[in-house]
């Protein structure tokens, strides 16, 4: 009651100051940190968020010191205006009021917008906002607070719409009074129908854009709406409809044939002009996961006409379409299948492989020169064309990689590629490439491409065909933690317990792991205690270690039942692993606390989910498989993490690999799937996001 009080008198005085003269800004920080501090119900200059020691340390920091610091940094400048300093303040202000009962535990993400805004203001400062804006898109946006008033602001956000239009709209309400908002809200609409279409439903201020503006695309999306409300899929077809190729009536018909709906959407998907790009790639790469998983689930089928009967009428548009949009969880063999019939419709069809490539509008080529070269094909599809254009295609990929809106997936595939291409004459070209645009973005000094453009020169010129040296070297001069081990004391809680949480899921691949997940650790080392929705395994000699994981037949109330169990242990948790498909993914990933130290995401590690992981733990270690993973696999790979942990060692990745190997290796299919899984300290996507954003934020 008497912290209560407190406050409110201080408000109140706030407030009859406010009677005088208007509230600065100042003053609203000042009331946003109090309020903030009192969420533990004490006014004590400390953070208490869940009796949690080292989420209070960082919530403390950055809510009450960070912002502190910030302020601080904008008013001491000797080049910033005033009304620069005004607004970039008040975007201080107003990330503060975003602080609440729900989102207060969550500090690191506050510490990134913060660590954003921090570089915003070096930008404005040095009169290069936008450069500096797109060099991390995903938190520019969220920060739009800071910028909204700024020139470049329009320019970024109409930019951002084309490849994240979803987080530009939730952001709507930031910059809803701009005279820009409607451009952007328009982009959105062109490019993603699918996601704009949600916002047509109840009575919001876009909705309002939307049913005014008379863009022919976004009138079309209203006509599709109005017909069949957001059920339909047929509405990512609004470029033939505006063309008065097909009616609304015809285009939900076509979405509801699967194979007529995927030809219809390569067709418009390689029209020089097409414009809903973003939802015609998300309904292709569900289209193509589809085939995938069919192909896949045959993968004991000797027969390849019965195991790719699914596609074997397919022409070499369906085929690229295919094997580009189902990277995330295409086999090996189903990869070599696919690829061996897209060759076979090429020649068929006398297209050579650059012909393809410009037919198909050379969308997605990075990432199939990427697959190419890691399942050992790159070499058969560039003899499908004269050697200058091959060369050309190889300068084409490595070339202007900073002109992605901040996309890193481009740059990542050719570190990918990189590793897999033997061909030294294809590596020497391929390196004198990125020396070559590395002097370009450093001659008109790309922050961004100095970045990507940077880490690219030292992955190739660390000359090994071990990529660990290069990881070591990358960690070094980028002040990483390790890649390589993580320290006993690291993979402990507060209480000097290790533990795990294992999320499976309801369906056959789930009963079968899960069953055979529980026989691993059946030892005289382990008790394993049964509970009507969810197992505790527990170590009852060495190192203490607690793992918890659902039951598959009570997926939901056995994972709220554990996560439920987070509180009680202060949400310290060391380990998170995803036991399912790819769609679940995000699932498991939203319950990761920032104490977790290993991630498992199985085939899952694609570039969108490493950034999600990254954004709650930072430094976090995550495992990965370029395909879909196999308990033969996982369960030895978590019960030698688990022994080393047991045995109170430090976890050396290296040491973890050879036992791996060791104990798949006289199995022939389990060490198969193993040459898919990649370690920590080699997985090339997480370390080149975490340098980048190192990088990028002490530009």
């Amino acid at each position: 009651m008497k912290i209560t009080i407190l406050v409110f008198l201080i408000l109140i005085q706030n407030f009859s100051n406010a009677q005088m003269k208007r509230p600065s800004v100042a003053d609203l920080i000042l009331n946003e940190k109090i309020r903030i501090d009192t969420f533990d119900g004490k006014l004590d200059s400390f953070v208490a968020v869940n009796n949690d020691e080292e989420t209070s340390r960082i919530a403390t920091l950055v809510y009450l010191k960070l912002a502190d610091s910030l302020v601080h940094r904008i008013e001491k400048s000797e080049v910033l205006y005033n009304w620069q300093k005004q607004n970039l303040t008040y975007g201080v202000y107003k990330t503060l009021s975003e602080v609440n009962q729900n989102t207060y535990s969550l500090p690191l993400y506050f510490q990134k917008l913060f660590h954003n805004a921090f570089g915003i203001v070096g930008a404005i400062e040095h009169g290069d906002l936008l450069s500096f804006l797109i060099t991390d898109p995903l938190y520019s946006i969220k920060n739009v607070y800071f910028y909204k008033n700024f020139q470049d602001a329009k320019t970024f956000l109409v930019h951002s719409s084309l490849t994240f239009p979803n987080e530009v709209l939730k952001v709507f309400y930031k910059y809803r009074e701009m005279k820009y908002r409607d451009t952007v809200v328009e982009v959105c609409g062109v490019v993603a129908p699918n996601v704009t279409k949600n916002y047509l439903i109840g009575e919001t201020e876009i909705r309002s854009i939307l049913r005014e503006n008379t863009n022919p695309s976004i009138m079309g999306m209203r006509g599709f709406f109005n017909e069949y409300n957001i059920l339909s899929k047929g509405m990512v077809l609004v470029d033939d409809i505006i063309e008065g190729k097909m009616t609304i009536s015809e285009a939900h018909t076509i979405s509801q044939d699967p194979r007529k709906f995927l030809r219809k959407m390569i067709e418009i998907r390689n029209e020089p002009y097409c414009q809903a790009i973003y939802s015609l790639d998300e309904e292709l790469k569900i289209s193509a996961l589809k085939y995938a998983r069919e192909i896949n689930n045959l993968h004991n089928e000797p027969n390849p006409k019965i195991r790719f009967k699914s596609v074997d009428d397919f022409n070499w548009k369906e085929l690229y379409t295919l094997l580009v949009y189902s990277e995330d969880e295409i086999f090996t063999s189903s990869f070599n299948g696919v690829f061996e019939r897209l060759l076979y419709r090429l020649k068929e069809d006398k297209v050579t492989g650059w012909q393809m490539l410009e037919r198909m509008q050379f969308n997605k080529f990075r990432t199939f020169i990427k697959l190419c070269a890691g399942y050992g094909k790159l070499n058969n599809f560039l003899q499908t064309m004269s050697k200058d254009k091959s060369n050309e295609l190889l300068t084409k990929f490595t070339n202007n990689l900073e002109k992605n809106s901040g996309d890193l997936r481009p740059a990542i595939d050719v570190a990918d590629a990189f590793g897999s291409i033997k061909s030294k004459e294809q590596l020497e070209l391929i390196q004198k490439n990125i020396i070559n645009e590395y002097q370009r973005v450093e001659k008109d000094n790309v922050k961004n491409g100095l970045a990507i453009y940077g880490l690219l020169k030292s992955l190739f010129a660390s000359k090994s065909d071990n990529d660990s040296l290069w990881f070591k070297e990358v960690a070094s001069k980028y002040k990483l933690n390790p890649v390589d081990k993580i320290s006993i004391q690291d993979l402990k809680g507060f209480d000097k317990v290790h533990r795990q949480i294992h999320f499976f899921y309801d369906d056959d691949d789930g009963y079968a792991s899960f069953s055979s997940f529980l026989a691993t650790f059946n030892t005289p080392n382990y008790k394993i205690t049964n509970r009507s929705t969810y197992v505790k395994i527990e170590s009852i000699k060495g190192s203490k270690i607690e793992i918890y994981a659902n039951q598959p037949k009570a997926e939901l109330d056995g994972q709220a039942a554990l996560i439920a169990k987070f509180d009680s242990f202060r949400k310290d948790i060391q380990m998170m692993v995803h036991r399912g498909h790819s769609y679940y993914t995000m699932n498991t990933i939203d319950q990761m606390p920032s104490t977790t130290k290993i991630v498992f995401l199985g085939s899952c590690g694609s570039y969108n989910n490493i950034n999600e992981v990254l954004n709650r733990s930072s430094n976090c270690h995550i495992i990965s498989s370029k395909q879909i993973g196999t308990m033969s696999v996982n369960n030895p790979l978590l019960f030698i993490i688990a022994e080393v942990v047991r045995s109170n060692k430090d976890l050396d990745w290296n040491y973890i690999w050879f036992e791996l190997y060791e104990k798949v290796k006289n199995n022939k299919y389990a060490f198969e799937k193993f040459q898919d899984y990649v370690p920590p300290h080699k997985n090339l996507g997480a370390i080149f996001i975490q340098a980048y954003t190192k990088f990028v934020t002490e530009l």
